[in-house]
């Protein structure tokens, strides 16, 4: 492939259409969690990479975290624990002990980032086309800050780069033509809470999601080998 896909928020569908339906298993830095496109755009604007695993910045609910351990080396998914700095949720990383107000397993959640980090970066300077895949809820134009978005992607990246946003439904007014970097995905499945759907509806979400990503690229040449959805080995 001539191109690189890389999750740009708003939530974890970026990695289901990545690694469940596309089956492509590469880490990028936002590709679990909670990661608003405007927050993200704030994050990469400040440019200091490390603050997504600063001990500083990192909170259960209204508490900070005061204690951090080593004794566990791998993911946990029960607890969300927030980056106060940017508003950015995850419920996919660390092993919070409530009792003690302790991550249990920092070293290896900040490892991994450290590996994400350095993906993203090297995605922003090789030969490859970077392919930013965001899904956002209905908002006005005006809220979704995608010229920002693009004026800071620019200082990263000295070539042609895309950003698809995938939406329930179209924005109003939004002008499609124009912009060289953003394509619009308009799906008629809903999306709001598809973590909790039956799998019979996820896998119509998934369907559309799949059908219309292939229809961009193939329209922009970017690639034309597609299975046809039915014969995608998706395991939910």
């Amino acid at each position: 492939m001539n191109y690189e896909l890389i999750e740009l928020g708003n939530n974890c569908l970026p990695y289901d259409l990545k690694k469940i339906v596309l089956q492509n298993k590469s880490k990028t830095l936002f590709m679990l969690g909670c990661f608003s496109f405007n927050n993200i755009c704030k994050f990469l604007e400040n440019g200091i990479f490390e603050d997504i695993f600063n001990k500083e910045y990192l909170f259960y609910e209204n508490k900070k975290i005061e204690f951090f351990t080593n004794e566990y080396q791998k993911y946990y998914h029960k607890y969300v624990i927030k980056n106060n700095k940017y508003n950015f949720l995850y419920n996919h990383d660390f092993m919070y002990d409530v009792s003690s107000n302790t991550i249990q397993n920092y070293n290896f959640v900040e490892n991994e980032f450290k590996i994400k980090i350095k993906n993203l970066k090297d995605t922003f300077v090789n030969e490859k086309i970077p392919i930013f895949i965001n899904f956002t809820t209905n908002m006005k134009k005006e809220e979704l800050q995608i010229e920002k978005m693009i004026s800071v992607l620019t200082k990263y990246i000295k070539k042609q780069f895309y950003i698809f946003i995938f939406l329930y439904s179209k924005i109003n007014n939004q002008d499609d033509s124009k912009n060289e970097y953003v394509k619009y995905i308009y799906l008629d499945q809903d999306y709001s809470s598809w973590w909790n759907q039956p799998k019979d509806i996820k896998l119509l979400l998934y369907k559309e999601m799949y059908e219309k990503y292939v229809i961009l690229m193939k329209s922009m040449k970017l690639e034309t080998n597609f299975l046809p959805f039915e014969e995608l080995n998706i395991i939910l």
